[in-house]
Formats: C-alpha cells, structure tokens, sequence
C-alpha cells in the first residue's frame, strides 16, 4: 500500500496533505506523522522505507514497536485513505453534490433553496447533449425528490411529473439493455464458451426504439449511438458503420472526450474484425481511424487503455508499415497501459517493431519480458519468435515453435473460434515456409509457387501475410 504513494500526481499529495491535516476528517496525529513521512520520500519510496518497525516509529515518535498497535496504524491509515479517495470524488462531482444537497432541504423542509435548487438542476441537466446512463439515473432521483416535495399538495391531482419519470425510466432502461447487449454480443464474439445469453426484451428494445427513431436521434445521441453500434456488429453493415462515423463527425464535439474515445473505439473494433475475416481493406480504414483518434486526444479514457486496444493499434499500423506511427504510438502511450499488463503488452509491443525492423537479437530480449497474461499474448510471441528463427537460419527451433503451437492448438480448449482459425491458418503457411527450407534447391522454387499461390487464393486473414509472400516469392 505505501509504495502506491509513489504513483500518486503531485496534486494529489496536496490535496492528501490537507485532507490529512484537517481536524473534520482526521484527529490521528499518528497518522498525520505517517503522512509526512511518506511525503518525504515521495516519489521514490522504496521497500527500505517501508518496513513495519521503521513506519511505526515514523508515525509514533519512539513508541515500542507491538505487531497489534502497528497493524491498527495501518488499518486507521487504510480507512483514512479510502475516506479521502472518495471524498474526492465527491467534491469533484458538482452534479451529484446538488443532488445530495437537494435531498438534504427537502428532508429540512428548506422549501425556497429547494425550488431554487431544483430549477438550477433540471436546467443543466435539460442542457445537456450526452445523455447515458448515469444521467438518466440522476435525473430519475432528481425528478424524484421533487415529487416527495411537492406530494402534499398535489397528491389528488394529476401529476405531470409522473409521466416525466415514467419518460425518464423508459429511456434508462433503452440504453442499459442496449449496453448490455452489445456487452454479451462483444463477450460471445470473444469467448469459447458455447452458452448463449438469455436476451429479455430485445426484440422489444429494437421496436422502441426504431418507432422513434428521428426523435432518440436528436434527444437522445447515447441511445441512438449504442443502437447504431449494435446493429453495425450484429448485421455486419458497413452502411451503418458510414451512418455511425458521419454522425459522429457532426456531433462528436458535443460529447466529452471519454464518451467520444469510447465510440471511436466501436468503429475500429468493428474494422479490425472485419479485418480478422479476411477483409484486408479494413486494416487501412481501422488506422485512418486511429489516426484521428491520436490526434483527437481519446485513445485514453479513464486515465487508462486497455492492453488489447494498445495491442491492435501497433498490429494495425505495422502491418500497414507504418512503422513511425507505430513507434510514436508505443512510447505515447504505454504509461497509459492497465499496470497489470503493461510490462507484457509494453515489451511485445516493441518486440513487434523490432522484428518489423529486422533486429532480431534486441527483439529476443525483450521478448523474455513477455509474460502469457492470456491467449493472444503467447500467440503473438510465438508468431514472433518462429519467424525470427527462420529470419535467423535456426530451422531446429522454428520447427519446435512450430510443433508447440500445434499441440497449443490441440489442447487449448478455451480458444475461441477467431484464435482457432488464426493458429490455423498461420500453422498452414508456416508449415509451407519450413519445406521450403528444407527443399533441396532444385525443389524450391516450385514449393515456392504452390505456397505462393495458396496464399493469395486464401479466404481467410493470414496472420503476417506480407512476411510470408516475402518468403514465397
């Protein structure tokens, strides 16, 4: 826990710092002591610093050390942290902070700061152009604390914020199920398992929603916007995917950034699938997207990208031979990485563009710091690995890369049918590849032509086509 404080900005270690020192949230000096002990090391807090006897008497001046009273210290520290963690959250949440404050004058019956507070809310919330989940589900405790409110003296009557709520709750439930599908589509896309979701009210959502299809459109975007992603993926329909971006180009600044990095991300995952079918023209539109989403600023949503994201960017651009985009790429972002991948997902990274560069020895090295998180991390090592011994002449070890892909293939019952057909179809042509090697020369030429041939008649994606035409041509 005391090494976290080393990834924390300087910002907020101020804004610790004086949550720490405030009599309101902390009446610990222990703890206050342990604070400014950390902070000066901070930022390069090692283990040495952190020892049990060392922290306890940083925190209590030269008390005797007792393992229960250091582990209490701890457990106090803990509570504070996780205190300030969401106290922070909360003063940065204007929004929310109303709506707490909201519910706080009605139940003090404070009736004028309660209208006035009501109308400044519904005022921003009305003026907003994203709407998802969260705000719906805002507006429903908003809407909700007016109707308490003004109970007594419209409980006989018809209430128009009735139908309001009603309206809001419709239009919550749309995009929730909307997310989940797509959610459970993305998940059986992606998973071995053979079991299918159970899909309440799909059918339903669909009618709702294309009823009214004009006015979700123009009022609600988020809605319209999942709805559209839904379809582009379950149809396959490259129009919708046009209908998406063009509507993205038009009122895509309205959006905040995290918002626009997410929908971004749905058009280039609908590209490299396409791409992974076998359509190889999706490879150049799935860059070109990237392209305008590095220069947008909203590949980082959260403070954070996902390591397989980072992972289909650097496949993209080198197989593109966009090797600078690549490179710029990979140093751009990698703090960026989810830190339980980020070693991994950092050091293939790079190993790809030194295979692209031909430097085979470094990409070893680094390959060593490569840890199989999952799947596609032993895959795209091995693919590394089997071609850089080929490159090399080392024809012994490329054949047992070889084979241990096959019995990878063989036994893995947990590959999906996309990882499956990529083993596939790389093992096909790498099996090519090694006859050619050992062919006598005289035999070359004429497996070259068969390979060659095969290759460029091949349905399917092929996994480093261009290294392989290389090889047969």
């Amino acid at each position: 826990m005391f090494l976290e404080f080393n990834k924390y900005s300087k910002e907020e270690m101020r804004q610790l710092e004086r949550f720490i020192c405030s009599s309101y949230f902390n009446a610990n000096a222990k703890l206050e002591n342990l604070f400014y002990y950390l902070k000066s090391y901070y930022p390069n807090i090692t283990d040495d610093e952190v020892k049990p006897s060392i922290i306890w008497a940083a925190a209590t001046k030269g008390e005797k050390f007792k393992d229960t009273n250091y582990r209490k210290l701890v457990s106090d520290f803990t509570d504070l942290l996780e205190r300030f963690f969401v106290q922070n959250e909360f003063d940065t949440d204007r929004e929310y902070k109303k709506i707490i404050l909201l519910r706080n004058l009605r139940k003090r019956k404070i009736k004028k700061r309660f209208d006035k507070t009501y109308v400044e809310l519904m005022k921003e919330m009305n003026s907003q152009f994203s709407k998802d989940g969260d705000y719906y589900f805002r507006k429903s405790l908003v809407i909700s604390e007016k109707y308490q409110n003004d109970f007594g003296k419209i409980k006989y009557e018809y209430s128009p914020l009735l139908q309001e709520q009603s309206d809001n709750i419709d239009y919550l439930i749309l995009f929730e199920k909307l997310h989940m599908f797509h959610q459970m589509f993305q998940s059986k896309q992606n998973s071995a398992d053979r079991n299918n979701y159970v899909q309440i009210w799909h059918d339903e959502v669909f009618r709702r929603v294309e009823k009214d299809i004009a006015a979700i459109e123009r009022m609600h975007p988020n809605i319209y916007i999942i709805y559209l992603v839904l379809k582009m993926l379950r149809d396959n329909d490259d129009k919708i995917m046009n209908d998406l971006k063009s509507y993205l180009n038009k009122v895509g600044s309205k959006f905040p950034v995290s918002k626009l990095g997410y929908y971004y991300e749905y058009l280039t995952s609908y590209c490299v699938k396409k791409y992974n079918k076998g359509d190889i023209i999706y490879r150049k539109k799935a860059l070109e997207l990237y392209k305008e989403m590095d220069k947008m600023g909203i590949f980082v949503i959260d403070n954070m990208i996902i390591d397989s994201d980072f992972n289909n960017v650097v496949n993209i651009a080198l197989a593109e031979g966009n090797l600078k985009f690549a490179e710029e790429f990979i140093e751009k972002y990698r703090k960026y990485i989810d830190e339980d991948f980020a070693d991994s997902a950092y050091s293939l990274a790079r190993a790809k563009l030194l295979f692209s560069k031909k430097e085979f020895d470094r990409m070893f090295e680094l390959l060593n710091n490569v840890e199989y998180k999952d799947t596609l991390y032993y895959i795209n090592s091995k693919f590394l690995i089997a071609r850089a011994h080929i490159e090399n002449k080392n024809i012994v070890s490329a054949k047992y890369i070889y084979e241990s892909l096959k019995q990878y293939k063989r036994s893995n019952n947990k590959l999906s049918d996309d990882q499956k057909n990529t083993l596939t179809v790389f093992l096909k042509y790498f099996t090519y590849t090694l006859k050619i090697m050992d062919a006598q020369d005289s035999e070359k030429l004429k497996l070259k032509k068969i390979a060659l041939a095969s290759l460029e008649a091949e349905k399917q994606v092929v996994p480093t086509k261009s290294w392989f035409k290389e090889k047969f041509s």
